[in-house]
Parts: structure tokens; sequence; C-alpha cells
């Protein structure tokens, strides 16, 4: 690890690079086994997001006795961490009021939000959001295309 500028750096050897693997999939190319749980199994990237939470994602928790990290005085690992949480899922088959559709229509976003907060409001301003976001999406254009092969490749982590 390299400190340049306040920033960390960590540096990866090219030949190094297919050995890297965790929440955020690897860099083999091949998306088909990004959901590689910790213990080398491969999760279907068509489950649904329970299965990829349960089966994929709480492989990579870091446990107690592998943590890394130091507290301040009077916290602990178990203050930042709570085994029992379960978030809420989307549910596929999840039908929704006729309010809902009229604020949301098939905005997913919108939809979960209204259906996790019960609240007209949230969901109205995440439609608004993803419908601004779409939008930039489609009046972006690339500004620069760049190919860039060295024998390096630099990552920085913000720590913040």
């Amino acid at each position: 690890m390299e400190i340049h500028n306040g920033w960390d750096s960590l540096i990866i050897q090219n030949e190094q690079i297919r050995n890297i693997t965790g929440l955020l999939g690897n860099y083999n190319g091949d998306p088909e086994d990004d959901l590689t749980t910790q213990d080398g199994h491969i999760i279907s990237r068509n489950s649904t997001a329970r299965d990829i939470h349960v089966d994929f994602g709480l492989t990579w928790r870091v446990r107690r006795q592998h943590s890394l990290f130091t507290y301040p005085i009077g916290k602990n690992y178990s203050t930042f961490q709570n085994e029992a949480f379960t978030p809420m899922f989307p549910d596929p088959a999840q039908t929704f009021t006729p309010e809902a559709r009229n604020i949301c229509g098939d905005d997913e976003f919108c939809l979960y939000d209204y259906h996790t907060t019960g609240r007209a409001d949230i969901a109205g301003a995440t439609r608004a959001a993803t419908q601004t976001f779409k939008s930039i999406q489609i009046q972006a254009e690339p500004v620069l295309n760049i190919q860039i092969h060295c024998n390096m490749l630099r990552v920085k982590l913000i720590v913040e």
C-alpha cells in the first residue's frame, strides 16, 4: 500500500489481478462467476436479491476473529455488526395499489420505496430522481474513450 497526496493506493501487478475476488466480483472478464462466495461456490446472476444476500453477500461478512479494525474506547466489533439484520427484499410477485402504480408506473425503484416506506412523497422523489438520471444518460455523450494498456493497475481507495 502506498500513500500519494493523501490517497491510499493499492498497486496490483497484472499477474495478480486474476486472484482478486470479493463483493465486487472479480477481474477475469466473465460476469457469470462474479457472484463467487468466499468458499468458491458460484451463485447464479439470475438469483433473487434475497438469495444473493444470503448465499453470496453474507459469506463475505468480516467475522470478529478476522477483523483488522481497531475501535475507539467503548466500541467493539459488535457495535458495528448486527448479524440479525435482514434487509427488505423486492418481491417479484408483489402487487401494488393503484396509487403506487399512478405515482411510479413501472419504475421498480419508486415501487420499492413506496412499498417499503408507504409514503407517496418518497416514492415520488425516487421517481423524479430516476427520470432525471435516465434523461442525463440519454443526453450524455462520451467525452473521451481511451484504452490504456500497462503493466500495473492502480486502484484508489477513498478513506473517510
